[in-house]
């Protein structure tokens, strides 16, 4: 029996935020969203108060702030709710344009394979944000320097051409392969495992349709995903704890299969 009738357990709490009930114990694990209390039957419950935190935390994961910086935003003594909740919508409205546009130029590009004909180039690309891409690309060059602007430009030249269908195709592919790497992270299976190593290869040969990385190079990849905040918050979305695992499965694979 329910000690409170205002709580609620981790599983039913997971299924109104559509996360694993991992996630929340992780969470409970850094200290970031605590249950309210435990029952005398042992489970954890969560009343009105952490419904609210997890919301914020959800909230801050979509604009993609890492776990620690949640974690100092809503702990500190200035946190106003409201006022944060005004600033989410704001930029919410801001993105809600260019993400029906680039839904149009998906529609359109899909029209086009369809139909068989030309795409006005002007239209090709609209929704695309170059802003973003630039930022990525001069992290990318002040990171890791000449290696990579040359990974820019050979990932430049083998897209050419690629429209938004192609990049949509690419990102599906991408998030069902993390998909698969978290459902073997949860059932415990390790980085070096031959079934874990074979989705390395997969993943290997995905990133080689946009450059062709060296095995150090490809090595470090997991290192970029656990540094960047908006990969780190990618990848967070499948499993809490992915980025490191996918680190590990990618850095074996590279010493094992790629320097052979």
């Amino acid at each position: 029996m329910r000690p409170n009738p205002e709580s609620y357990t981790v599983r039913q709490v997971a299924g109104f935020a559509k996360i694993s009930v991992r996630a929340l114990h992780f969470y409970d694990e850094i200290g970031l969203l605590r249950p309210a209390y435990t029952g005398a039957n042992g489970y954890r419950y969560y009343g009105s108060e952490e419904l609210r935190r997890l919301q914020d935390i959800l909230f801050y994961r979509e604009f993609g702030f890492a776990l620690d910086e949640i974690r100092r935003l809503l702990d500190s003594p200035g946190f106003d709710r409201p006022a944060t909740l005004r600033s989410h919508r704001r930029q919410l409205k801001a993105q809600a344009g260019r993400i029906e546009q680039l839904i149009q130029t998906i529609d359109q590009t899909i029209m086009s394979e369809e139909k068989k004909t030309a795409m006005n180039p002007k239209k090709m690309y609209a929704g695309v944000s170059p802003k973003k891409q630039a930022e990525y690309e001069k992290y990318l060059t002040d990171r890791y320097g000449e290696c990579a602007t040359k990974g820019i430009a050979e990932s430049k030249q083998k897209t050419r051409g690629w429209g938004p269908a192609d990049f949509a195709r690419e990102k599906a592919g991408n998030d069902e392969l993390n998909r698969e790497f978290a459902c073997l992270l949860e059932a415990g299976v390790p980085p070096e495992d031959p079934a874990v190593q074979a989705l390395a290869a997969r993943h290997h040969k995905m990133v080689c349709r946009f450059w062709t990385p060296t095995p150090k190079a490809y090595a470090a990849m997991g290192d970029l995903y656990g540094e960047h905040p908006d990969f780190r918050t990618y990848y967070e979305g499948f499993h809490p704890k992915l980025v490191p695992y996918l680190a590990k499965a990618i850095r074996l694979y590279a010493e094992r299969e790629l320097k052979a």
